[in-house]
C-alpha cells in the first residue's frame, strides 16, 4: 500500500487515505474556463508542501488551492502565473 493516496474530486475537492486515517478537502466554488492542467496543478501544490514536511490537510489544501486556480484560466498552463498567490499554500515559489 502506497504511504499515501491522495484523490481529486473536482468540483467536490479531495480526499486522502494514510497510516493517520482519513480527511477531506473542499474546494471554493469558481467560474471555470478551462480543466486541462488542473490535476497536475493539484499534484504540483500538494508535493510541494508533502515535500516541505507540511502536514497531510495543509498539503491537500494547497493542492486544491493550485486546482482552483488553474481551472480559472484556459489552457494547461494559462493558470501559472498565479500559482503563488494560492490562499491555501502561501509557501509556493512555483513562479515569480
Amino acid at each position: 500500500m502506497a504511504p499515501v493516496t491522495a484523490v481529486k474530486m473536482g468540483k467536490n475537492g479531495a480526499e486522502l487515505w494514510s497510516d493517520q486515517g482519513h480527511i477531506t478537502s473542499a474546494v471554493e466554488r469558481v467560474s471555470v474556463k478551462d480543466t486541462t492542467g488542473a490535476g497536475d496543478a493539484f499534484n504540483g501544490g500538494f508535493l510541494n508542501r508533502w515535500i516541505d514536511g507540511a502536514p497531510l490537510q495543509a498539503c491537500l489544501e494547497a493542492g486544491n488551492a493550485c486546482g482552483v486556480i488553474s481551472v480559472q484560466h484556459e489552457g494547461g498552463i494559462g493558470g501559472v502565473p498565479h500559482l503563488k498567490h494560492a490562499s491555501a499554500a502561501p509557501s509556493l515559489d512555483m513562479v515569480t
